[in-house]
């Protein structure tokens, strides 16, 4: 592989001992060689440290890094400022990558002239396939998706070194991935996704995405008004129409929001898929309670595919938490209905 790219894998860890053999191995075992694999030992007090000890002893690949624990984001910087690479590949300390990641990655940014790409991810918890995540591939789609969520694996990323120039991890607890997105789309780098599974993204208990999830959410809102205020004009619409929803939840705010939404994405040539994805992502971290407003919302998506409309009933009977009474009842069945007659 001589005169390939040098890839600097970034990994900090935390208390990983549980984990952390699988995912090493699984850097090492990439097809794709050209690689230093650096590792942020970040004041672990189980037996991480000595795990990384021995990997580094029988592998000059890894730089050990071990210190005092400053925290994810002070360790993703300083993993990126010793790097060398050409290119920096996140990686976690619970994750796997798959043996290809690295050699289908590299050749996904070089054919399609990339600044960062992801992929498409297994979800697993307990050795349990759970089930698989496909984000938004192009630059465009990804960049609307921004707006409310990261379409983005974080520790399936990989990106130019030469974009830590103009942006970095910034100090967003449990939201810094997010907002580094947002940083780099507003820089005006491409951004794209495999829609091929390179990574198996583990769930446990342990995880800060549940530990912190409530302070997670906040943070992710308050990063996602900042974009939608700074992106485009058309943007500003948007997030003038959520705070009317939020502010005012009825038949009217919601069908302004979601008349936006269609608005941007039929200007944009956004994918329907994306379009309701946005409009269920608002429903599902707003206090919206009326459930007339959900038949609105299903009046204003006549014409859409049968199942895709069964999957919308599936999400509002799920989301909406409703106590089993004859009136909760009976709105279902409205459902139903509108499901037959359109």
């Amino acid at each position: 592989m001589k005169g390939a790219p040098v890839i600097s894998v970034v990994m900090s860890v935390y208390n990983g001992e549980k984990f952390l053999e699988e995912a090493i191995e699984s850097i090492l075992n990439q097809t794709y060689k050209n690689f230093e694999f650096i590792i942020i030992n970040d004041g672990s007090t189980d037996a991480s440290l000595e795990v990384l000890s021995g990997y580094q002893r029988k592998n000059k690949k890894i730089v050990l890094i071990s210190r005092e624990n400053k925290g994810l984001i002070s360790s993703l910087n300083e993993g990126i400022k010793k790097s060398k690479g050409k290119y920096i590949a996140r990686m976690d300390a619970d994750d796997v990558s798959l043996p290809t990641r690295f050699e289908d990655q590299i050749n996904y940014i070089e054919n399609n002239n990339l600044d960062m790409c992801g992929t498409a991810t297994n979800i697993y918890s307990d050795c349990k396939y759970l089930n698989k995540n496909i984000y938004p591939e192009t630059d465009h789609e990804i960049k609307f998706s921004l707006m409310f969520s990261s379409p983005f694996a974080h520790s399936s990323v990989m990106m130019k070194k030469s974009i830590f120039r103009v942006v970095k991890y910034e100090d967003y607890k449990y939201a810094e991935d997010y907002k580094l997105w947002i940083d780099v789309a507003l820089s005006g780098f491409i951004m794209g996704n495999m829609n091929k599974i390179l990574l198996r993204y583990r769930l446990h208990d342990g995880q800060i995405s549940n530990i912190y999830k409530k302070l997670q959410r906040n943070t992710s809102k308050e990063i996602a008004q900042f974009y939608l205020k700074n992106f485009n004009n058309d943007s500003k619409e948007i997030l003038r129409s959520i705070k009317e929803v939020e502010l005012k939840p009825d038949r009217v705010s919601m069908r302004n929001f979601v008349l936006n939404v269609k608005k941007y994405t039929t200007r944009y040539n956004i994918g329907v898929d994306l379009y309701l994805k946005a409009v269920r992502f608002i429903f599902r971290h707003s206090k919206i309670i009326n459930l007339n407003m959900y038949i609105e919302y299903l009046a204003l998506t006549r014409g859409l595919e049968k199942n895709t409309k069964i999957d919308i009933f599936l999400f509002f009977q799920s989301a909406l938490r409703l106590n089993y009474t004859k009136p909760a009842y009976d709105y279902l069945n409205n459902f139903r209905k509108f499901f037959r007659l359109n």
